[in-house]
């Protein structure tokens, strides 16, 4: 008789930790207030118009503000079901990207996710300039998982 398999069985702790923190800043952004949903939205969502604005007109008052939304995008996502198959996602190429890096090295992982967050925030800029449409989700990080694997 076959031993069931348990969930998560096979996955790194390094990308269940990132999993895990993930969907932490998601259940929190459930329950914070409105206005603490929009600003955590404003500041960290990747708002391509903000990048061509001034500091006093909505712009970033300095290199750390104009930096975090970069990275801190992938904590913030849409809704439910956009968290699920992010989730689903980066757990089915965390493994794989984790065997290539060396699952004795949990940094390198987690470098590669944000600067693949960081890249893929750029191209939205790029090819979106001046929009005022935000984008959140750790879609880009987890396709550079999924690059660096095939690479």
């Amino acid at each position: 008789m076959s031993e069931t398999p348990r969930p998560f069985e096979g996955v790194p702790a390094s990308v269940l930790w990132l999993a895990g923190s993930i969907c932490v800043a998601h259940v929190l952004m459930q329950f914070a207030p409105d206005l603490l949903r929009r600003l955590v939205l404003f500041d960290l969502a990747v708002i391509p118009a903000r990048y061509q604005m001034g500091a006093g007109d909505g712009g970033f008052a300095g290199p750390w503000d104009a930096f975090a939304p970069l990275a801190g995008h992938v904590f913030l996502h849409s809704g439910w079901l956009h968290l699920f198959f992010n989730m689903v996602m980066l757990l089915q190429a965390g493994p794989l990207t984790v065997e290539g890096l060396g699952a004795d090295r949990p940094l390198r992982l987690w470098a590669l996710f944000f600067l693949s967050a960081v890249g893929g925030a750029l191209c939205y800029i790029g090819i979106n300039p001046g929009s005022p449409n935000p984008a959140v989700g750790a879609s880009g990080a987890v396709s550079g998982m999924f690059a660096a694997y095939l690479w």
